[in-house]
């Protein structure tokens, strides 16, 4: 029995047949995406996040987002004040950490990726000025 040919690819005068769950050939079709690095997460499972997660909840049980709005809301989230990707595995040695809520926590990281660091109630940074504070540049 005859198969079905695959279509050609959509690039102009390529006569390559185009990859299955694509309209391009290998060769046109954009790198797939790489997933983000997952390595730093491991961290999370260990002891040592565990009992510094539950002083600082302890410690601080209430949002500091919220609390800079003049809500009070149960903080879930403990944050490193520093985005410890950019900072690498000693970010969880010697960053500031703050309490927050789920919702300021996407809040939060959203400016990261804008290149804001932000400390509720106190100010937002930058990298820039992170690498000021420790003689990094």
């Amino acid at each position: 029995m005859p198969t079905i040919p695959r279509p050609r690819c959509s690039v102009m005068r390529c006569q390559h047949a185009s990859m299955p769950g694509s309209s391009m050939c290998q060769g046109h079709a954009p790198p797939p995406k790489q997933a983000p690095s997952r390595e730093g997460l491991r961290h999370y499972k260990s002891a040592a996040w565990s009992s510094m997660r539950t002083a600082q909840l302890s410690r601080f049980p209430l949002c500091a987002g919220c609390q800079d709005r003049g809500l009070i809301r149960a903080a879930s989230v403990v944050d490193h004040v520093w985005p410890w990707r950019a900072i690498g595995p000693d970010a969880f040695r010697v960053n500031r950490l703050q309490s927050l809520c789920p919702e300021c926590h996407s809040v939060k990281t959203g400016l990261e990726g804008r290149g804001i660091v932000r400390e509720y109630g106190v100010r937002d940074w930058t990298m820039a000025d992170y690498r000021c504070q420790t003689g990094q540049g």
